[in-house]
């Protein structure tokens, strides 16, 4: 049955059944993440030195099956639906070679993110494709039908790395959600080449600047709130202890150490952490000295004794923590004498700390919700004036 024969009521259900299939497979990419890091644990263990090699030989598979089921759909308007084909693979593997690290297995989970937001992109694609052509009755339709799915996508992966904030072992990040967009962009790509339509209008067609208003609301209203949790922070300039961004001002520290130092008496935090529990980022933040701290030792005693400083000062339960089958965090008495003893023969020492391994912007908490609200605020004119 055509989209122009359907009557409203099927059509209502087909878009409900469409929308409810793209809920379900964003919402088991944001909750499956602490089971795919086991099974990457898994994977290493099982295949040492082979973990990167066999998900990149999985994610090439998954291309090459989606290209050829994608070019057995193509019947007409031949030229315009390979040139997207080839785009989504260019911007793929432009992706794949700007983002690239040194660490292999990393690489390879990176890359296996093209073929979970290519997923869920198609699939928003897929829904809004179809909602359009049912309700303007051809295949003539307008450019909402790029942006929404871009948006939606781009909420998931805002989702995601926010959720990653909250679990052990994982880390998100605004580099992350950005290397999403590109994974978002490749999928669009890939959707236009097996399902395009006749043509774009440059007349909105009803109803579809309210859904682009509340898709960018939806967009920005969860990109802001990840980063005001993940990003946003202080300078906490200490005169004895040094400089350093932390998301928590030096009371807060203080009241969260003298919390820790009697919770942690009673219970430490277990040696090896749980996928699934709640992150500690007060500890965290502690670790994040400590590994500072331990890399500097011995290649520059004064910022090693910097970052001990700071972790005294701040951080104190940390370093009573042992985390893995090493000793607890605190050097022994013998060790930190000998650090203070030659960092005071270096005269100046380092009094800014780079031990944090994520960007925190020390921007005015009023003033960034403040923009976010106007934001927000003209784009819900926007919607309920459309």
């Amino acid at each position: 049955m055509s989209a122009s024969s359907e009557s409203p009521s099927v059509r209502s259900t087909s878009s409900a059944v469409r929308w409810l299939v793209v809920f379900v497979v964003a919402a088991a990419c944001i909750a499956l993440g602490p089971w795919i890091g086991y099974v990457r644990s898994w994977m290493r263990d099982a295949f040492p030195g082979r973990f990167g090699t066999i998900v990149n030989v999985l994610v090439g598979m998954l291309v090459l099956a989606a290209c050829l089921a994608a070019i057995a759909r193509i019947r007409e308007v031949r030229r315009r639906r390979y040139t997207f084909l080839a785009l989504a693979l260019g911007t793929a593997l432009v992706s794949a070679q700007m983002t690239s690290s040194s660490s292999a297995n990393q690489n390879a989970v990176e890359r296996f993110h093209f073929i979970e937001y290519g997923i869920v992109t198609w699939l928003c694609y897929r829904a809004a494709l179809r909602d359009a052509i049912g309700r303007a009755r051809t295949a003539v339709v307008d450019v909402s039908v790029l942006l929404v799915p871009v948006l939606i996508a781009l909420v998931v992966g805002a989702i995601d790395e926010w959720f990653q904030w909250f679990v052990p072992e994982r880390v998100g990040e605004w580099r992350d959600v950005f290397l999403n967009f590109t994974a978002i962009a490749a999928g669009l790509f890939f959707s236009l080449g097996v399902e395009s339509p006749v043509a774009f209008t440059r007349t909105w067609q009803p109803g579809s600047q309210r859904r682009l208003a509340i898709a960018a609301m939806a967009a920005v209203a969860v990109l802001a709130a990840f980063i005001g949790t993940v990003h946003l922070g202080t300078i906490v300039d200490d005169e004895r202890a040094g400089r350093f961004r932390s998301r928590y001002d030096a009371s807060e520290l203080r009241s969260l150490a003298a919390d820790r130092a009697a919770r942690w008496k009673a219970a430490p935090p277990p040696v090896t952490m749980p996928r699934f529990a709640r992150e500690d980022q007060y500890l965290s933040e502690g670790l994040w000295h400590v590994q500072a701290r331990n890399r500097a030792w011995g290649a520059d005693i004064g910022r090693a004794w910097l970052e001990n400083r700071i972790l005294e000062e701040y951080f104190d339960p940390v370093l009573d923590v042992r985390l893995g089958p090493g000793p607890i965090n605190r050097w022994p008495a013998a060790q930190r004498l000998d650090a203070e003893t030659r960092a005071a023969q270096l005269g100046k020492l380092p009094r800014d700390s780079q031990a944090e391994p994520l960007p925190i912007y020390a921007w005015p908490r009023p003033a960034y919700w403040t923009a976010v609200l106007i934001i927000l605020a003209l784009l819900a004119i926007r919607a309920f004036r459309s």
